[in-house]
């Protein structure tokens, strides 16, 4: 978990669950999948007034992030996918 601040965005905290798993294909090569995904507790929309508008500010998302990669000695390479929520 760690502390963040998405002013004016409410949600403090950001906390992060993951899952790795690793295979050996061959001697000095194996392969490595995972998935992390991102909570944003206490995050909910909101309106503000600006002037004489509302201004309606989304919650925080809460998303998955998934990478698969190999490993061959010392050289590493992954891959990371995540659905564009922000568009």
């Amino acid at each position: 978990a760690s502390n963040v601040d998405f002013a004016p965005q409410d949600g403090d905290i950001e906390l992060d669950l993951y899952a790795n798993f690793t295979g050996e294909i061959a001697e000095n090569l194996s392969w490595t999948a995972g998935l992390t995904y991102y909570l944003y507790p206490g995050s909910s929309e909101r309106r503000i007034r600006q002037g004489n508008a509302t201004v309606e500010i989304p919650a925080i998302g809460q998303y998955p992030e998934v990478f698969v990669g190999l490993n061959a000695g010392p050289v590493a390479i992954k891959q990371w996918f995540s659905h564009d929520f922000y568009e």
